[in-house]
């Protein structure tokens, strides 16, 4: 039952992003942060970033972790513009919640609202109870392209930024749309701990 449920939550997040900027009208974004929502502080050296995930949301298993990956690379558009590449998954089996960190592989160097842009052409919903917002803020020095994606079943927050080596990532937490009133504080907390780190 917890693998068809991860699967469904697996088929949710195919989809990226690309580019930092400096725009006056782009706003500092203030997180409220609850230490104890959150769990052990991750530290991706690979990417230079770091950030705590919510509390309970462990990092898979490598089998688990290989299985993602495959439906990944098995489920890509091969017409599309850019590819996701995991880096690290973080599940809750409890509320089979999920934060996955990924890379962008860009066939093209486009900016980041044009990735963005493409990510709201491709994103598959369920039937019913559908929505899509988007915004973009600075976090930390850190320029996010925002989607929050809704439909009857779930709900995914994707975030799409660049790292200080300019290589594009995505983070996507995702829900059941049941608990997301639940998990939205801790998810909230999550939000405000990603800083760029030294490599």
């Amino acid at each position: 039952m917890k693998r068809r449920c991860l699967t469904v939550l697996i088929c949710f997040i195919c989809i990226g992003c690309n580019q930092k900027v400096d725009h006056p009208s782009i706003q500092e974004m203030l997180f409220e942060v609850n230490p104890d929502l959150l769990g052990e502080k991750t530290v991706l050296d690979s990417l230079g970033i770091a950030f705590h995930p919510p509390v309970a949301w462990n990092p898979v298993p490598d089998s688990l972790f290989e299985q993602f990956k495959t439906h990944i690379q098995d489920n890509a558009d091969p017409e599309a513009s850019f590819r996701l590449s995991p880096v690290e998954i973080f599940l809750n089996p409890a509320s089979q919640s999920m934060l996955s960190v990924s890379t962008i592989e860009v066939k093209n160097e486009k900016p980041l609202s044009q990735l963005a842009d493409a990510i709201q052409k491709q994103t598959r919903f369920d039937q019913g109870g559908r929505k899509l917002q988007r915004n973009c803020y600075i976090k930390d020095n850190i320029m996010i392209e925002q989607l929050f994606i809704q439909d009857a079943l779930r709900v995914v927050i994707k975030l799409v930024f660049q790292n200080q080596q300019n290589q594009s990532i995505e983070m996507d937490y995702t829900t059941l749309k049941t608990i997301y009133q639940k998990e939205s504080k801790a998810i909230e907390s999550s939000l405000g701990t990603l800083i760029y780190v030294n490599n």
